[in-house]
Formats: C-alpha cells, sequence, structure tokens
C-alpha cells in the first residue's frame, strides 16, 4: 500500500516540476496552496505525452463527486421533465382520436332522458317538457356529440310528428352547420325512409321538401344517396326521391346528383348505381331531366348520359325507360346534342332497340337533322 502511495506522490511531483510532461502553467498556478486565482473551467484535461491519454480531472477544482451531483441531477430531471411532456403530447394526441363519449354522455343524461319521452306517443308527460325546446338542443350540438347521442336515441320509435318537427327544427336553425344537418338527418329521417313500405305519409313529406328547398345538399347528401345506394330501390323510395327532384331541389343540386350517378367514382365507399342501369334509376334521369327549370347540360355530361343509356339497351333492348330517356334529350336538349355531334350516337342506340318507342326518337332526330338543314342553308 504505502508503494502505491510513494508512486503517485512521485508522479505529482514530475507533473509539477517537469520532465517532460507536467500541468500547464494554469494548472501550477490552481494547484499552489494558498494562492488566489482565477477559478479554472469545470472540465480539465492533462495530456499524457508518452500515453496520448485524456485524464479527468475536474474533481481538482470541484471536489468530491458529491458536489457535481446537482448539476448531472438537474440534467436527469430536465429529461424527466422532457419524457413527462412527451408523454402529455401522446395523451393529448390519443385524446383528440375520438370524442370522450362518457363526458358527453354525462354532460347531456337530462336531453336523452327528454328524447326518450318522445317515443312515447299520446303520452300523458308531454306536457311536463318543451318538444320545442328539447329538438332546439339537440340540434345544437356539435358533430362529436351528436355522433355519440345519436346512437343512443331510438329514432325508429319515433312518431311521425316528432320526426317532421326535427325535419323544421333543423330548417329553423340557421347555424347549424352542413356536418351535423346531414348527420343528424341520415341518422334519424333516413332510417325510417329506407324501411318505408308503403308511400310517406305527407306529415313528413312536406317538411321534408321544404327542407330540400333550404339545404338541398344536405337532403342530397342525408337522403337521396344513401337510397340510391342500397342494393335494390323499392317504390317508396323510388317515389320519395322523385317527389324531391320535382318539388323541392334546385337546379343546381339536381344536377349535381346527374354528375353523381354517372360518375360513381365520385362516392366512396362503392358503386353508387350499377350499370346496366333499371327503371327506377332511368326514371329518376329522366325527372332531373324534365322539370323546370331545365338543367344547363354541356355536351360531355349529354355524352356521359348517352353512353349509359346505350350500355343498358346493349343488355336488354326491350328497356322502355332507355328510349323514354333519350326522347328526353332529343325534346328537351336539342341544342346539347347538336353542339356535342351526339345525335349519330342516338340513332346507333335506336337501332339496337326493339321497343316501338324508338320510333318517336328517331322522328325526333328527324325533325333535328331539318332544322339544321335550314340553317345551313342560310
Amino acid at each position: 500500500m504505502s508503494n502505491v502511495i510513494d508512486a503517485k506522490a512521485k508522479i505529482l511531483s514530475q507533473l509539477l516540476t517537469g520532465n517532460g510532461f507536467e500541468f500547464s502553467q494554469r494548472m501550477r498556478e490552481a494547484l499552489e496552496p494558498g494562492r488566489s486565482h482565477k477559478a479554472p473551467d469545470r472540465y480539465m484535461y492533462i495530456i499524457d505525452n508518452t500515453l496520448h491519454s485524456y485524464l479527468y480531472f475536474g474533481w481538482l477544482h470541484h471536489g468530491p463527486i458529491e458536489a457535481i451531483r446537482p448539476r448531472l441531477g438537474k440534467r436527469r430531471r430536465l429529461f424527466k421533465q422532457n419524457v413527462s411532456m412527451s408523454q402529455n403530447n401522446t395523451h393529448t394526441a390519443t385524446h383528440e382520436e375520438g370524442p370522450d363519449e362518457d363526458a358527453i354522455l354525462s354532460r347531456w343524461s337530462d336531453l336523452l332522458d327528454s328524447l326518450e319521452k318522445l317515443t312515447v306517443q299520446d303520452s300523458q308527460i308531454a306536457h311536463l317538457f318543451n318538444r320545442s325546446s328539447v329538438l332546439s338542443s339537440l340540434v345544437g350540438l356539435n358533430l362529436d356529440e351528436l355522433k355519440v347521442v345519436c346512437k343512443h336515441i331510438s329514432f325508429g320509435d319515433w312518431p311521425e310528428d316528432v320526426l317532421a318537427d326535427l325535419l323544421g327544427t333543423v330548417q329553423n336553425t340557421p347555424d347549424i352547420s352542413y356536418s351535423c344537418a346531414t348527420f343528424l338527418i341520415r341518422s334519424s329521417v333516413y332510417l325510417r325512409i329506407s324501411s318505408l313500405k308503403t308511400s310517406m305519409s305527407r306529415l313528413i313529406a312536406t317538411p321534408l321538401s321544404n327542407l330540400g328547398q333550404s339545404v338541398g345538399k344536405v337532403v342530397l347528401d342525408a337522403i337521396v344517396l344513401p337510397l340510391l345506394k342500397q342494393p335494390s330501390l323499392g317504390q317508396p323510395q323510388t317515389e320519395v326521391i322523385h317527389k324531391l327532384i320535382t318539388a323541392s331541389l334546385v337546379p343546381s343540386i339536381r344536377i349535381m346528383l346527374l354528375r353523381t350517378i354517372l360518375d360513381p367514382t365520385t362516392q366512396s365507399p362503392g358503386t353508387l348505381v350499377a350499370l346496366p342501369w333499371a327503371d327506377p334509376v332511368l326514371n329518376i334521369a329522366s325527372a332531373l331531366l324534365t322539370t323546370v327549370p331545365l338543367l344547363s347540360l354541356d355536351a360531355t355530361l349529354a355524352r356521359d348520359l348517352i353512353q349509359s343509356i346505350r350500355l343498358t339497351v346493349q343488355a336488354n333492348p326491350k328497356d322502355k325507360a332507355s328510349m323514354q330517356l333519350l326522347l328526353v334529350l332529343t325534346t328537351k336538349y336539342a341544342h346539347c346534342l347538336v353542339e356535342g355531334d351526339l345525335i349519330t350516337s342516338i340513332e346507333s342506340i335506336t337501332a339496337m332497340s326493339q321497343m316501338f318507342l324508338k320510333r318517336s326518337v328517331q322522328a325526333q332526330i328527324g325533325s333535328i337533322k331539318k332544322k339544321l338543314q335550314v340553317v345551313e342553308s342560310k
């Protein structure tokens, strides 16, 4: 043990006096007992010229390791703070993935209780609460709240007069967003319409038509397009769509519907209407084209429509609705057919058809050609 101490003392003496490797002048001043000096840097190094190794001598000034530990502890605290902030951010991101359903249900439990009372027809408790106020509270929810609350509402059990009042409340709420209105109408009224076995009652049809006049895009996306996505379109559902087209939807919404039918890729997921078209779809297209005011049909849209008719006639040469639709085009949109050079295409379709109605279409084409000859002769 004494030999080790002697060796250390000898090395220290050599470092202080020279002999080829020594402390720097600044280091010797720092080590000189009783000398007043400027504090050295925290990290001081001695270079051994023989071994080229770096010896750390921070303890020469700062004392034992306990004196250094507070700074290292601060680094650990900073690291923990960063980890904590990262965890908080992760928690926030996770929370933002969806609404807190329990919190929403707790906040609107009284509203749900009141809405449940709406399922009782001719209830003796109806006078105990204001239906209009309850429906206004429902319509006033934001989208996240609606998605949670609507899961717990038995819309299928609502009487028709309550659904009618809901439609009126949506129409009379000018600040309701498109997303909220569409989600609410699809969650409530669409459920009733999609399950109809007979014609829709006037009690619902009238306020639905009024809503379509005010916010046609909502009715289009909440009622019409979902109905067209059904595997089969029943007669009651076709009547609803036809009624909305002829008495409610403005031309800009009607042409939007026609474009969507012709281009199912604009709708997701899946195909909107499959080709060849069935009679209900052909009748809907005819209603879109014949309702006044007429559509501003361009050549591209007319060409797509004629192509869909061609595929339908190829699949069923005896299809009557296809010829009816061609008759509408040649009667009311002749200028568009001429501009798009589509007369020949229609003639080729009538040649494939086995329906007597094709004669009316051919006669209309002949009339268009005569008018063109008169114009060209001038």
